[in-house]
């Protein structure tokens, strides 16, 4: 892509070059984004429309072309790019598998406009400073502990677990997911924020117990014959995979410890792409009285929660605790 450039025209920068103002750009390719958080440095991604290849320059805050692919850029200009990603992305982690209210700050956005070569390098690098979340099978005799910071930890039992499983699966399209909390007497109502071909899954907020938790399926197309729900507590840093219809224990094979643990890069991958996933609006909860609700939660895929809950709780957590988990 030699001498590739912006056209002119409202919105785009200057590109200078040498001395000149680059005003053109060569066939085929199309300016698809200017991004200006990644501080000193301006990004400009292109597309070609054979929609096989993408390129990205960047520019110093004189409009002066430094470099036409992220390796060319001086070492130092390389660490201060990721490190101002990285403070955008620990915002949209925290956004994704936090809060309760998530508000992604508005810089977050522009990370859409990056090219996704770019933006899964930068992801990936920071990713990689995290531990995988802990992998646990089956249904735990003891129930489940989430810890939280400066309250009480929360207690949930294995009836509460054993009445999340079933839902993830049978869902028909376009239906929201309704289930019981495991924090509370609570019916919550999901948003589905990735479908990756190896995954679904739905983001729940519990207002009431100021907690976000993922409950989801492992596709058939990963293991034909056998189905897995999920269920993922960011706070306790635990992924918990069952055999549907089996709450026993079992070993895992390999393939299903990957996916297990990819599962709060793939949020962070799929967030950082689409901000949007952390706006979708918290839906109105309703209580339920006690365990003697949940049998009525069986069939719970198409109730529609229509009673407003409590107001919103302070997300006083570090993010890094959130990977803070250990590797099997």
């Amino acid at each position: 892509m030699a001498d590739a450039g912006i056209a002119a025209g409202e919105g785009f920068p200057d590109v200078i070059r040498d001395g000149r103002r680059i005003t053109r750009t060569e066939e085929g390719w199309h300016l698809t984004g200017v991004v200006r958080c990644l501080r000193p440095l301006t990004v400009l991604s292109f597309r070609h429309e054979d929609g096989l290849h993408e390129a990205c320059w960047f520019t110093g805050p004189d409009g002066e072309l430094r470099a036409t692919g992220f390796e060319q850029l001086p070492r130092q200009d390389q660490a201060e790019l990721q490190e101002s990603a990285t403070a955008l992305f620990v915002l949209l982690a925290r956004d994704i598998l936090i809060s309760v209210y998530p508000s992604p700050p508005e810089d977050a956005w522009q990370l859409a406009a990056l090219s996704p070569a770019l933006r899964l390098k930068l992801l990936y690098h920071w990713l990689s400073t995290f531990p995988a979340p802990e992998i646990r099978t089956g249904l735990p005799a003891e129930g489940f502990r989430q810890p939280r910071p400066s309250q009480a930890e929360q207690v949930v039992s294995p009836e509460r677990l054993r009445v999340l499983l079933a839902a993830p699966h049978g869902v028909a399209e376009n239906e929201p997911l309704v289930v019981l909390s495991p924090f509370s007497d609570t019916l919550v109502s999901g948003a589905e924020v990735l479908d990756d071909g190896e995954m679904r899954l739905w983001r729940f907020a519990d207002r009431r117990a100021g907690s976000v938790f993922f409950l989801g399926a492992v596709l058939p197309q990963y293991s034909p014959g056998s189905r897995f729900t999920l269920f993922y507590s960011p706070l306790a840093s635990t992924v918990f995979l069952f055999r549907t219809g089996n709450d026993e224990p079992f070993e895992p094979d390999p393939d299903l410890v990957r996916i297990g643990q990819s599962v709060p890069g793939r949020l962070c991958i799929a967030t950082a792409a689409s901000p949007s996933l952390c706006n979708q609006p918290v839906p109105a909860d309703k209580a339920v009285s006690g365990l003697a609700g949940m049998s009525l939660i069986g069939q719970v895929s198409r109730l529609k929660p229509d009673t407003a809950a409590s107001g919103p709780l302070t997300d006083d957590l570090n993010l890094p605790a959130v990977f803070a988990g250990r590797q099997t």
